[in-house]
């Protein structure tokens, strides 16, 4: 295992800031040298962020390997869509360093009252998921990728993305009636395994039976050059 923490799970399909990867134009502003993805549909908010507390702690999380997954679910919707037409995305990363992204890519909402018991991405050796949270999405939210750790101010004081509202995601409740929710993984990528990719965040949950998984898909891969 590289660097004994890349054992946890793959990060996925992170879209925002690194040059060379494609992606949809931001409304917010960009941090350091990439985008930030936004996605938005009817109904549902597109994302950005808001003023933070210190940041959560969580265990790494690793994506199961078993149970029911699929690119839908008949208590979770998805926003946008699974597999999408904007989820190839491709990041350049240069160096030796570990490179942090705060990753959100999607946001969830429940349509019966459930509780997470993980958030992940796919498997990928070489990709950590440090940390996962969800929070209530902001009335015109969004989704998108931005790197560095702590979180940078670009999402950290959005107005877009309720940042310091989220809540580890192991244990969190997804209420109906509250909506939309972002879900927010903080990704590691290790440079000496690349290239790397993931294909989805992958929730898993239960609400009165079983625990029950399902996959958002978003190819992403993580490259010397894009």
């Amino acid at each position: 295992m590289r660097h004994g923490v890349r054992t946890a799970v793959a990060a996925v399909g992170v879209c925002a800031l690194l040059s060379g990867c494609s992606g949809s134009s931001s409304p917010e502003p960009t941090a350091a040298t990439g985008r930030t993805r936004h996605a938005s549909s009817a109904g549902s908010p597109s994302k950005g962020a808001s003023t933070p507390t210190s940041p959560a702690t969580s265990e790494v999380t690793t994506a199961p390997t078993s149970g029911s997954t699929s690119g839908a679910s008949s208590t979770l919707r998805f926003s946008p869509k699974s597999d999408g037409r904007h989820s190839h995305t491709c990041y350049a990363i240069a160096g030796s360093q570990p490179v942090d992204y705060v990753y959100y890519p999607v946001m969830v909402q429940a349509t019966a009252p459930v509780t997470l018991d993980s958030a992940a991405v796919t498997y990928a050796d070489g990709v950590q998921v440090a940390g996962s949270w969800v929070a209530p999405a902001a009335s015109a939210g969004g989704t998108g990728t931005v790197e560095g750790w702590p979180a940078p101010a670009i999402l950290a004081q959005s107005s877009s993305v309720q940042w310091s509202k989220r809540v580890p995601a192991a244990g969190a409740s997804l209420d109906p009636a509250v909506g939309w929710y972002n879900v927010f993984l903080h990704l590691r990528v290790y440079p000496d395994a690349l290239p790397l990719k993931t294909d989805g965040v992958v929730l898993t949950y239960h609400g009165t039976g079983d625990s029950e998984t399902a996959t958002w898909v978003d190819h992403v891969t993580f490259q010397k050059t894009c």
